[in-house]
């Protein structure tokens, strides 16, 4: 998700979401997730961090 600035009613987010527990989005497998800060073209990306996902 992307945000513009602090969310006022993130619990409303949440309660949006659950709405959708039961809709198939599809799926992937992945080892790692990188948190990054870009712009909405997606330029001038900023690693800010890495993360290992543990796998079984």
């Amino acid at each position: 998700m992307r945000f513009k600035k602090k969310l006022t009613h993130p619990q409303a987010l949440l309660n949006e979401i659950n709405g959708f527990r039961n809709i198939e989005f599809g799926d992937f497998q992945t080892s790692k997730v990188d948190l990054v800060i870009h712009d909405w073209y997606n330029r001038h990306s900023q690693l800010i961090e890495r993360f290992s996902l543990k796998t079984s």
